[in-house]
């Protein structure tokens, strides 16, 4: 599901930062910069978005609070993550 998303949704949507940034905002652009990342990319993505959520919730309490915080602090970090992989590609 990972490696699908990587290439539906997580590159293309690189294109849609770009044009809120005013830089080139083509898809077939962000998958030019990306090209020959792709496995480096989904194994990033993978880790963030399967096996992190996974172990923070292995460590957490299973409270309410505890659970609300873990999940906002991984959202959070998801969000922070993705944006310094975009900036990764999108230098000037």
């Amino acid at each position: 599901l990972i490696f699908f998303l990587t290439f539906t949704f997580f590159i293309p949507s690189f294109a849609w930062i770009s044009s809120i940034n005013g830089q080139d905002d083509s898809v077939f652009g962000a998958y030019a910069k990306t090209h020959g990342y792709y496995l480096k990319i989904v194994l990033c993505l993978f880790m963030l978005f399967a096996l992190f959520p996974f172990v923070v919730n292995l460590i957490t309490k299973q409270t309410p609070i505890y659970l609300g915080a873990a999940h906002a602090f991984v959202t959070i970090t998801q969000l922070v993550f993705y944006v310094k992989l975009y900036d990764f590609f999108y230098k000037d």
